[in-house]
């Protein structure tokens, strides 16, 4: 195939069979926010078996050729996009970290002792207040032309 040669599916395989439960038990017992922390330690479980799974088949074998019977090393080629499985054990644990941090939860800025974020402070609004007068204004017109086209 043009993703994979051999059993280079494998990978996708392996890596969801252990990522998709611990992502479901992690949202069941921690709540649907921390998900990612079960998806990725299942990345990091999946990368140990892609690792193991692809130095067992991609393993050269001693054969003979059938012609001339001398002794030959068969390699083979399980890939996945171009790259042979156990080498993808190195790149799943970077999903797995990046799945984990992105489920961790930011810190409050309301709570004492806990930097603020950067950027402007967003003003306070009043409830019930209605549009503000740039809201009500005509597209296309600035809040000056609107008012000196009301006045007579």
């Amino acid at each position: 195939m043009l993703i994979w040669n051999g059993g280079g599916i494998l990978v996708v395989l392996i890596a969801a069979v252990l990522t998709v439960p611990l992502g479901f038990l992690a949202a069941g017992f921690l709540g649907s926010d921390p998900a990612g922390l079960g998806a990725g330690a299942g990345l990091v479980l999946g990368a140990v078996g892609v690792h193991f799974a692809g130095r067992k088949l991609n393993a050269p074998r001693q054969g003979f050729h059938p012609a001339t019977g001398r002794p030959v090393v068969y390699r083979n080629a399980h890939t996945f996009f171009f790259v042979p499985m156990q080498y993808w054990a190195f790149v799943l644990p970077i999903g797995g970290v990046a799945a984990a941090i992105g489920a961790l939860p930011l810190q409050d800025p309301g709570v004492p002792g806990t930097p603020r974020p950067a950027g402007p402070r967003p003003s306070p609004t009043r409830e019930g207040a209605g549009p503000s007068r740039s809201a009500t204004a005509r597209p296309g017109r600035s809040r000056h032309r609107a008012r000196e086209a009301r006045t007579p």
